[in-house]
């Protein structure tokens, strides 16, 4: 009822503040988001210049985005002397969290020292709608006003809400674009003296909230709509339900005890009292801000003329009407539902005249079926026959009830032919006055057709894939068995064949899955020319074949499909260019025939020939089989090694090229296996990574590295790998101050080594994390550099500490001008962020005196040392010493 006051009593804005507008045309016009922090500069200048008096910007600068455009932005707000405000605000991180200890979004620091903060957070109601707004809120322990506060002039207590005005017009509020703005098409006198907000409406921009009466409003317009209800002191407030509740109850006791027993008067009592409580709370409300709460008035009142019309209807009138009409009620039921029913119903007697037919029957059977017609005219002679059966024999079916199926043809097309399903039961009625019993039949049937039709298909479709009409992997594998077994057409070796599609992804993420899809139901047009006995589609992108033709040989066969994958398919307009890899099995005639197995096989060929890359052909061999069983194993085994203490650390020195001296160890991890002995940590640490065992396996070679490394009690720095798992997750940080805590090593002793392929992902997590292991105080290494993904960008961005040089450039130092030119080159770049430069995998004195002359630091490698155990490293340092 509140909505609908706020409809009637419709006001219209001041015009006191503009909402300047990031719309649609805005975004089209800059062509990107978020618009560079100039451009917000230029916006602040052309307002200015308009006389704006105050401007607000409901838009998030919590985040640098550069420091150019960053410092152009600082220097407008400096030109506009305090007349800018910016929107600070709670993030929506935890419900359960308190007000106070949520994330809150604030301008940066060089934006807020020349603008005044305003907060634009608003209280969410349980049905996910805005009705207030806040005068003030607590930003780091300091009052921060809201903006629709500040640009009404009110103030209020922190956290202090007040209701909003919603019968205020929103499409009253002068209303300009922000590319209008920029691009100087603002009427002279539109801003001057005006106070204006900056937000945006674009719906690409996201910035809208549920609201009453106006629907959905942007962010920016719903703090106008505050402001101006601060401005026409029309802040909302609610209440007097209980006492309306109570006024409406003694009313109703009054009328009762007065005398007034019959039902008509309580309810026109009633209705004047449920009308005149809105008119008065309308009237209210249209001379002040206060909102009637009639809820709980109204529902008393429609309880009380419920309670008078029970009362008046009495359970006795009802009981006694429904005993005389119990009878007709069901023999009118019956009736509907035998004329009503989907199913048809006929009734035939002994003589064969049909007494009685349902609606439905009639179209069944597309003919004139009504009670009096002759059945034999009317039916089927073979659906008579059995008319005619169960009136001779009634007590057959006492057997059960039989289903028949006929079909009939409607005219001469073979399409229009129908397919009914009828039953038959006889009924024996008893005679009158020794009368002989009649018999009669029922006739129950349906028209199937559909039905039918649609278990074909569904049967079709649960063998075979929607997208490619092929056989999909149970049915190819049922076909292909029955094929193999049979032992006259396998005079020679059996092959199968699955193709992986490649680039299928990329369709789908430029073009769409529709896309994806119309390129496979393409390709498996295709193959299916080629003459194969077997073509099916057994995943996502991969489609099997078997029963080549006579005397084709497989590797040429398999140059055959890929030419035919590889063509250039143009598809609505688009050009598109497929791969494949291909897994190839072979079945012996002396091999028992098993196509799930050879299904298996060709897959986990397909799977190495990926690992080849695009058009690999790969026959699967016993080899293959043991390279997939093994790995199996170990995923099967690493926790429970983890569990029985099978890892355990080893440690590599590093040395100071210049002098020679021991500065630090790196820490290795290794797995001693029971069965298999030593597991190569690249054959162990990815199966870790994708099980997600990496996290405690991580922490276990930081705590154990660390309780070493200080137990010695020597001056040497200790390195530790870290896998992108535990970065991106997270974990990393609990990890390395659980280490540190419990073995009491200082953080300036560790480095952290990272991989280049760690900055490729969620690069905000990534920060985060590293963020936090710097304010721990440990150092950062960046290792393998140069292996794969260099790129200098993130240099820069994270504060590495030394720089690795991957160990395939330090093997070929000593004899390749190119290694050289690369390890100067990093030498040099490292020098001019001041990191320190390793050396991995230094084996020869020759190579150690290059990379002493190119500048390196810190050497590492066979040379100085193999990895070893902790009390030999420490026998080594013992003996240098």
């Amino acid at each position: 009822m509140q909505e609908v006051r706020y409809s009637l009593l419709e006001r219209q804005a001041s015009g006191e503040i503009v909402f300047v507008d990031i719309d649609a045309s805005s975004l089209r016009k800059v062509g990107v988001w978020p618009w560079a922090r100039g451009l917000h500069g230029e916006l602040v200048d052309r307002l200015r210049a308009a006389g704006a008096a105050e401007i607000y910007f409901d838009i998030d600068f919590s985040a640098y985005s550069g420091p150019v455009e960053d410092s152009k932005f600082a220097a407008a707000l400096q030109r506009a002397e305090g007349s800018v405000y910016l929107a600070v605000f709670r993030q929506p991180s935890d419900p359960a969290l308190p007000a106070e200890k949520r994330l809150t979004n604030i301008p940066i620091s060089p934006l807020l020292d020349h603008a005044w903060p305003v907060t634009v957070s608003l209280p969410v109601d349980s049905d996910g709608r805005i009705r207030s707004s806040l005068f003030a809120d607590s930003i780091h322990g300091e009052a921060v006003l809201s903006l629709s506060a500040m640009a009404a002039g009110a103030d209020g207590g922190i956290l202090q809400t007040f209701g909003i005005d919603f019968s205020i017009d929103p499409g009253s509020i002068p209303r300009i674009s922000a590319g209008d703005v920029l691009a100087g098409r603002v009427d002279s006198g539109a801003l001057e003296g005006r106070k204006v907000v900056i937000g945006a409406s674009a719906q690409e921009l996201r910035d809208y909230f549920n609201v009453p009466v106006h629907g959905i409003l942007p962010g920016a317009l719903l703090q106008i709509l505050a402001a101006e209800s601060l401005l026409a002191d029309r802040a909302m407030s609610s209440g007097f339900g209980y006492p309306l509740l109570a006024l409406v109850l003694a009313i109703g006791a009054i009328a009762t005890l007065s005398g007034m027993t019959t039902w008509r008067p309580r309810l026109v009592l009633f209705f004047i009292l449920s009308v005149g409580l809105e008119i008065v709370a309308l009237a209210v409300q249209a001379i002040a801000p206060l909102s009637l709460d009639t809820v709980p008035a109204q529902i008393a009142l429609i309880v009380l003329a419920l309670a008078a019309l029970l009362r008046e209807i009495g359970v006795r009138q009802l009981q006694i009407r429904a005993i005389h009409r119990e009878q007709e009620n069901d023999r009118r039921i019956l009736d509907q539902v035998f004329k009503d029913n989907f199913d048809g119903v006929i009734v035939v007697d002994s003589k064969g005249i049909v007494r009685a037919a349902s609606g439905s029957a009639e179209a069944i059977w597309r003919a004139p079926i009504r009670s009096g017609t002759c059945a034999p005219d009317v039916l089927p002679s073979e659906v008579v026959v059995t008319l005619q059966n169960a009136i001779t024999d009634p007590e057959s079916q006492d057997e059960g009830v039989r289903l028949h199926e006929i079909a009939i043809k409607l005219g001469d097309q073979p399409d229009n032919a129908r397919l009914i399903e009828y039953a038959v039961t006889a009924s024996v009625l008893a005679g009158i006055e020794g009368d002989r019993p009649d018999v009669v039949t029922c006739l129950t049937c349906r028209d199937i057709t559909d039905k039918r039709r649609a278990e074909d298909a569904f049967a079709y479709l649960a063998r075979h894939d929607p997208i490619t009409d092929l056989l999909d992997r149970r049915a190819f594998e049922e076909a292909l068995q029955i094929r193999l077994q049979d032992g006259a057409r396998r005079a020679g070796d059996y092959h199968l064949l699955v193709a992986g599609l490649e680039r299928i992804d990329i369709i789908a993420a430029s073009l769409g899955l529709s896309w994806a899809d119309k390129v496979r139901a393409a390709i498996a047009h295709e193959l299916r020319q080629l003459g194969c006995e077997f073509v099916a589609s057994v995943g996502d992108r991969q489609l099997a074949l078997a029963g080549f033709p006579d005397g084709v040989v497989p590797e040429e066969f398999c140059q055959e499909v890929l030419q035919r994958i590889s063509r250039e398919l143009v598809l609505g307009g688009h050009r598109l260019h497929i791969s494949a890899c291909f897994g190839l099995a072979t079945l012996a005639p002396e091999d028992v025939p098993d196509a799930a197995a050879m299904l298996r096989q060709a897959g986990t060929a397909l799977s190495w020939a990926r690992k080849s890359g695009p058009r690999t052909i790969r026959r699967f061999d016993q080899a293959m089989l043991h390279a997939v069983t093994r790995r199996r194993l170990l995923e099967i085994d690493l926790e429970e090694g983890i569990q029985k203490g099978q890892f355990h650390v080893v440690y590599q020195p590093q040395v100071e090229l210049q002098g020679g001296k021991m500065i630090g160890v790196e820490a290795l991890l290794r797995w001693q296996h029971p069965e298999l002995g030593n597991v190569s940590p690249v054959e162990f640490i990815p199966i870790a990574e994708e099980s997600g065992l990496i996290e405690p396996l991580g922490a276990f070679v930081l705590r154990e590295a660390c309780q070493t490394v200080q137990g010695w009690n020597l001056p040497l720095r200790l390195a530790v790998n870290v896998s992108p798992i535990q970065v991106e997750r997270g974990s990393v940080t609990t990890a390395v101050e659980a280490a540190l805590a419990s073995s009491g090593l200082s953080p300036s002793q560790l480095d952290l080594e990272l991989v280049e392929s760690l900055f490729l992902g969620q690069a905000d997590q990534v920060a985060a994390s590293i963020s936090r292991l710097r304010s721990l105080g440990c150092g950062l290494a960046l290792d393998d550099f140069g292996s794969g993904y260099s790129s200098l960008g993130y240099i820069p961005r994270f504060p590495f500490s030394k720089i690795k040089i991957d160990r395939s450039f330090v093997e070929r130092v000593a004899v390749d001008k190119g290694s050289v030119a690369i390890v100067r080159s990093v030498v040099e770049l490292a020098r001019g962020f001041d990191i320190t430069v390793i050396a991995e995998g230094i084996e020869t004195r020759a190579q150690e005196d290059v990379l002493r002359r190119l500048g390196c630091h810190i050497g590492q490698g066979y040379l100085y040392g193999r990895p070893m155990s902790a009390e030999d490293l420490l026998a080594l340092q013992h003996a240098a010493a």
